[in-house]
């Protein structure tokens, strides 16, 4: 198969994008990459001709707003992703306080908030770093604590749900820094990081649900 035969320009609305148009709401202009899931499922952070701004899941034949960022919603960076069910995972903030969702055109869950422990969910689309999604539903993401520790989360509790933070010993020594990216979390609910310790040493570890034990 060759991709550059399977592309195809298409235009629509006067701007030239590539394959399928996207027959909804009329023409975007795309400002975030977007991310496809194994059915062919993508989701992206999409403006429209009027100005507004939201995340939308188009499977090419139709495009879903997942939400728009209006009313009590607003833009929190790039956090998004999708998993193989057509589950979006996306940041945004709500009544002006950040907070991690799912959506998926239809209703709209909140994960988790900073109305409580958490204080900010760290979002940096360049590096990947944000919230993930599983084939299970299961998420994971980054957040700072009111204490001003950084950890790793699986839910809005964050003793409950807590896979590691700042303080927490490991291998012998301390961890000083943790970052999580959206790619790192599988089907298994195994979750890889970065993570630096007090005694100088860095790497990328593995931490596995409780009962399971992947391969070394």
């Amino acid at each position: 198969m060759s991709w550059e035969s399977s592309v195809r320009p298409t235009r629509r609305g006067g701007r030239m994008t590539h394959g399928h148009t996207m027959p909804v709401m009329g023409a975007f202009e795309f400002t975030a990459p977007p991310i496809i899931n194994a059915p062919g499922q993508v989701v992206f952070r999409g403006h429209l001709d009027d100005k507004r701004v939201g995340i939308f899941v188009s499977n090419g034949r139709k495009t879903v707003p997942i939400v728009m960022f209006e009313g009590n919603f607003g833009y929190f960076g790039d956090g998004y992703s999708i998993n193989d069910l057509g589950e979006v995972l996306f940041t945004a903030t709500f009544g002006g306080s950040p907070a991690i969702f799912t959506g998926d055109g239809s209703s709209t869950k909140t994960v988790a908030d900073t109305n409580g422990p958490y204080s900010f969910f760290p979002v940096d689309d360049p590096a990947g770093v944000g919230p993930a999604i599983n084939n299970m539903g299961t998420v994971a993401f980054g957040a700072i604590l009111r204490d001003g520790r950084k950890g790793i989360f699986t839910g809005p509790d964050p003793t409950r749900d807590k896979v590691i933070v700042t303080g927490d010993p490991l291998f012998g020594s301390t961890v000083s820094f943790l970052e999580f990216c959206r790619q790192g979390l599988n089907d298994s609910g195994q979750i890889a990081f970065y993570a630096r310790l007090s005694d100088g040493t860095a790497g990328f570890y593995r931490a596995d649900p409780q009962g399971k034990r992947g391969q070394p």
